[in-house]
């Protein structure tokens, strides 16, 4: 039951942002200081004007869609799973600007990673697949692997990626980019 009326706020709220979307849009296109501001605004927020022109994308294919074989239901099934996807994706943002927030002094973090060992691949596992799983390549570039490959294995879960792949998102996250395993439990201070 909560959660069909979880769902259905979340509906109500994107459903009066659309509108909002709409009379935006009526409006800026009558009216050129709007137009100017929202340029300005694209320029100095990046992040959140993509974020807002990708509802603006879920919303103009709900509300204006060319496919005159879809019924209401369809778009509508459409519409939510999209919407579905979206809102996935700004909470998992936001669940990393948490974890940066509260991530390890950079002394810490950099220790975490020299721990986690690299390697060359051999030919043999270039050929056959890289540690425990036969990983036959990087899951974050998708490249196969080839001899010589610089790889870190991830003793937690097995996963293997290119060392510059993972490099990045472990100094962040203390996880695997893939399971999400912890790679280690954080000292309490």
């Amino acid at each position: 039951m909560l959660e069909t009326v979880a769902a259905a706020c979340i509906l109500l709220a994107v459903l009066w942002a659309g509108c909002c979307v709409e009379v935006v849009r009526k409006l800026a296109k009558q009216l050129a200081p709007l137009r100017a501001l929202y340029a300005t605004f694209c320029r100095r927020c990046p992040y959140t004007a993509e974020t807002l022109e990708r509802f603006v994308e879920i919303w103009d294919m709900f509300v204006r869609c060319s496919d005159a074989s879809l019924g209401f239901e369809d778009r509508f099934a459409i519409f939510c799973d999209q919407l579905g996807d979206f809102l996935e994706g700004l909470v998992q943002r936001a669940v990393d600007v948490l974890e940066l927030f509260f991530q390890l002094d950079a002394a810490e973090q950099a220790a975490a990673l020299c721990r986690i060992p690299r390697r060359r691949l051999s030919a043999a596992e270039a050929r056959s697949g890289a540690g425990p799983l036969a990983v036959t390549s990087c899951a974050i570039c998708l490249c196969d692997w080839r001899k010589g490959d610089d790889v870190r294995e991830l003793k937690a879960c097995s996963h293997v990626f290119h060392t510059k792949c993972c490099d990045n998102w472990l100094w962040r996250h203390q996880k695997c980019p893939m399971c999400r395993t912890p790679l280690a439990t954080v000292p309490a201070s």
